[in-house]
């Protein structure tokens, strides 16, 4: 998974539109497999052993490391058309009474 330690909140926008990525960063609510590959979180789902799989998918691609893409131009016009507010929103009704740490 994408975690916050391993620069999961700076890579996430970079690979997924903004409306899979945001609900993602602000609740923390986990995905489905087949929900993440539509929205294009992970580029696959192992259907056999995953490592094997993952060896075999990440020799087969020269590196292409997330942290170097742009954030699609998309992603900062959404931004600014007020996608962040609605973001806000979602979160706080989503997640009353709850506590930030």
């Amino acid at each position: 998974g994408l975690l916050p330690g391993g620069e999961g909140t700076q890579r996430i926008v970079r690979v997924a539109p903004l409306e899979v990525a945001l609900p993602m960063l602000l609740t923390g609510a986990p995905q489905k497999a087949e929900k993440a590959l539509k929205g294009g979180v992970v580029d696959a789902i192992a259907k056999g052993d995953v490592v094997e799989e993952a060896a075999k998918m990440a020799l087969s691609k020269p590196p292409a490391p997330i942290s170097k893409r742009p954030v699609p131009n998309a992603n900062r016009f959404k931004v600014y058309g007020g996608a962040l507010d609605g973001a806000e929103a979602m979160a706080v009704n989503k997640a009353k009474g709850m506590i930030a740490p």
